[in-house]
């Protein structure tokens, strides 16, 4: 049965600013559905500001050695490990994810829609369908020319629709978004024959 979702609130993107909206509307009780095409927190937790300023930190030490000779100190420069720098700003990025997370929305009330990372991610989505379920968990399949487009449609992979919600389905997904992007915005109406191949491809079938 094809489910019509109708929160009050639908917002895009899992950075920093739509997970504050999030939290704030699902604290006053209000239908939240969040999609997110890649990693939850965005690109200030995964590649913008956490990792900048983790990166930052590091280098406020190394220049605290570089300029230590006047206190009697020494005057080397810090060796520096990169490998062991990258570990930092993982750890850093590891601390604060549990606070982004698809377990910590979803707990929060609201529905989550994973994009890209649904299909580059495996872990990422067994661990938000183990946690809860395949009911509050749905992933969105965009189509351009007949294949699936990812990485906010700026990317074509070799997958039709009907070959994702298949390997979707096997693993465990049960919760399935579909837009033809070429359509999408364009006022030429929905694409019926991409929604009926979709909807035959769903075990049970869609209706």
């Amino acid at each position: 049965m094809t489910e019509v979702l109708t929160p009050d609130l639908c917002v895009i993107g899992a950075g920093s600013g739509g997970l504050s909206v999030v939290a704030a509307a699902a604290a006053f009780g209000a239908p939240v559905v969040l999609v997110e095409k890649a990693a939850m927190g965005g690109e200030c937790l995964n590649s913008g500001c956490v990792p900048a300023k983790a990166l930052l930190a590091a280098a406020h030490r190394a220049a605290v050695f570089r300029h230590a000779a006047p206190f009697g100190l020494g005057d080397r420069p810090a060796a520096v490990d990169f490998a062991r720098v990258h570990d930092h700003v993982n750890r850093v990025i590891g601390a604060i994810a549990p606070n982004d997370s698809v377990e910590r929305f979803t707990g929060l009330g609201a529905r989550v829609i994973l994009g890209t990372a649904a299909l580059t991610d495996p872990d990422l989505l067994r661990r938000a369908l183990d946690a809860h379920g395949p009911e509050r968990v749905l992933v969105s399949v965009d189509a351009r020319d007949g294949r699936v487009a990812t990485a906010g449609w700026t990317q074509t992979t070799e997958l039709t629709p009907v070959e994702a919600v298949q390997r979707l389905q096997a693993r465990g997904v049960a919760g399935l978004v579909y837009t033809n992007v070429d359509r999408d915005g364009m006022l030429d109406g929905p694409d019926l024959d991409g929604v009926r191949a979709v909807a035959a491809a769903v075990r049970p079938p869609a209706t």
